[in-house]
């Protein structure tokens, strides 16, 4: 990488935080996040228990101690230091940039990894694909779980490579007639800690402990590692494999103080919860409601296909045809091959099969998106190789970003409802897929609560009614009594709430975004 394209990289990194240091306020706090503050409070309060050797610490709230809290260790500690200094600074602001930095670095990582199989050029229009959709910036600045763990995902890929490069691992082609059974010699654990001394397996085996000390399904991200280290190391990749696995064990054991008092019984029970993890509700698609369970097999093709924008669908499509023959050819790297494989192909092709279950449309998933980004970067460099013109290359790049930013600038500060024109945008995808499903939209109708109702008010609201009343004025009441003592109540259209609730009551206000209604102000009694 020169010198000016890493200045390039630095300036498009500092604008990129600058634009979101200007707009995060903006952003409402979303359905799972004050649990979440409640959890990094108690994961960093643990500490004190010393490993729980002292006293076993308050893990809670509900289930969230089986997801593990490497990541949201930061952003409450970066809180607490923040508020020494600026007590009165909104905590959710400081949360909501942490998820936006990690978003950051993750394209950071992406255009890192982009840069060992394609050109400069092309690996710009694989991080425009990424920063650009809206989906993505979205959820970037209001979801505290699955932005982490795509970002450490990623994080643990570049860094498992990055090893694998250190210790001269030579990358090969994919040429499946011609692949060779793995034999490995015998050999002692003690052989692999002089690895432990190695910064580089440190750092990579600690970011695969954190990122299953996130979600675990992050072994997942250690797996294409593993692999790529064992077809280029061979005999020699044993000692490193384990002394990498040790690395990640600990730290993720560092990490998780749920585990602490029984490690193995702890990590077994998050296991099995997350294997049958039951959600009781129900899931819009195609205008009909599902149980999240029992969804139809075209779930997940269909709402990729209409919530990424029109320029990264179009070149998924190609880039799956430029890697078929690559394989053909057998001039496909093998790191790029498990990437896209086992990082996309596979895991998607096998939730799709299984009808896994899945609620906030794909949200759960968001980690596929950068190697099917990678996937679409095949067909950007093979577009390059023909493009020689600098205008012409700079026009590519424009096309390829101006749907997702176009999408970001007309739906702020709900970026993640986007749906592309395949289903008519957002106000064509209005009851029939779900739209604001986190109710980040209420702290719009606060804000408007707060400039029009009078002092003293009563205010009501459907749902997360938290997500509400940490914006409103200091005297307008919150209440829960019957609707005929409200004098505001607050809706979300999910479920079509905001018709079913108060149905006569009159509409004074609603958040709209592109045709789509995303929560109402109603007067019940006016």
């Amino acid at each position: 990488m020169s010198k000016a394209e890493k200045y390039i990289l630095t300036l498009w990194f500092i604008s990129n935080l600058l634009i979101g240091l200007f707009i995060v306020r903006d952003f409402g706090v979303s359905y799972d996040e004050p649990e979440y503050y409640v959890y990094a409070q108690n994961s960093v309060d643990a500490y004190r228990s010393f490993f729980a050797l002292a006293y076993v610490p308050v893990f809670g709230p509900h289930d969230l101690p089986n997801y593990g809290p490497a990541f949201i260790l930061f952003p409450e500690l970066a809180t607490r230091f923040l508020k020494m200094t600026f007590p009165n600074i909104f905590a959710a602001d400081v949360w909501h940039f942490s998820y936006f930095l990690l978003f950051q670095l993750g394209g950071l990582c992406l255009y890192s990894l982009a840069r060992r199989w394609f050109n400069s050029w092309s690996a710009w229009g694989v991080l425009l694909l990424y920063i650009s959709q809206p989906l993505l910036w979205g959820h970037a600045f209001i979801n505290p779980k699955d932005i982490p763990f795509m970002a450490f995902f990623l994080f643990t890929v570049w860094s498992g490579l990055r090893l694998a490069d250190s210790l001269g691992a030579e990358n090969i082609d994919v040429s499946f007639p011609r692949v060779k059974s793995l034999s490995f010699p015998r050999f002692r654990v003690r052989e692999s800690l002089p690895f432990l001394r190695s910064p580089q397996l440190i750092l990579a085996g600690g970011l695969l402990g954190m990122t299953i000390s996130i979600r675990l399904l992050g072994p997942l991200s250690g797996l294409i590692v593993i692999l790529y280290l064992a077809f280029t190391l061979r005999q020699k990749s044993l000692p490193v494999i384990t002394a990498y696995l040790i690395c990640a064990a600990v730290v993720m054991f560092l990490t998780w103080p749920y585990l602490w008092p029984d490690p193995v019984g702890h990590w077994m029970d998050s296991l099995v919860l997350m294997a049958r993890f039951p959600w009781p509700g129900h899931v819009l698609f195609n205008r009909q409601f599902h149980e999240a369970e029992s969804l139809p097999i075209a779930y997940l093709p269909k709402l990729l296909n209409i919530q990424l924008t029109e320029s990264l669908l179009i070149q998924l499509y190609l880039g799956f045809s430029a890697l078929v023959f690559p394989l053909v050819r057998k001039r496909l790297k093998l790191d790029l091959f498990l990437v896209l494989v086992l990082g996309a192909l596979l895991p998607l092709t096998g939730l799709i099969l299984s009808r896994a279950t899945m609620y906030d449309n794909f949200r759960q998933i968001l980690f596929l998106l950068p190697p099917l980004i990678l996937l679409a970067g095949l067909a950007v460099d093979l577009i390059f190789s023909v493009l020689k013109s600098v205008v012409f290359r700079l026009a590519v790049l424009i096309v390829l970003a101006l749907p997702g930013v176009y999408g970001i600038i007309q739906l702020h500060p709900y970026p993640y409802v986007y749906y592309n024109s395949l289903v008519g945008g957002t106000g064509g995808a209005f009851r029939n897929f779900e739209i604001d499903y986190w109710c980040t939209s209420y702290r719009e109708a606060a804000l408007w609560l707060n400039a029009n109702a009078p002092q003293n008010a009563k205010i009501g609201g459907d749902g997360p009614t938290d997500l509400l009343y940490v914006y409103l004025r200091s005297d307008l009441q919150r209440t829960k009594q019957t609707g005929e003592d409200y004098d505001y109540f607050v809706i979300p259209s999910r479920y079509n709430q905001d018709l079913n609730l108060y149905p006569e009551a009159k509409v004074i206000y609603s958040v709209e975004r592109k045709g789509a209604v995303l929560a109402v102000i109603k007067q019940p009694s006016p």
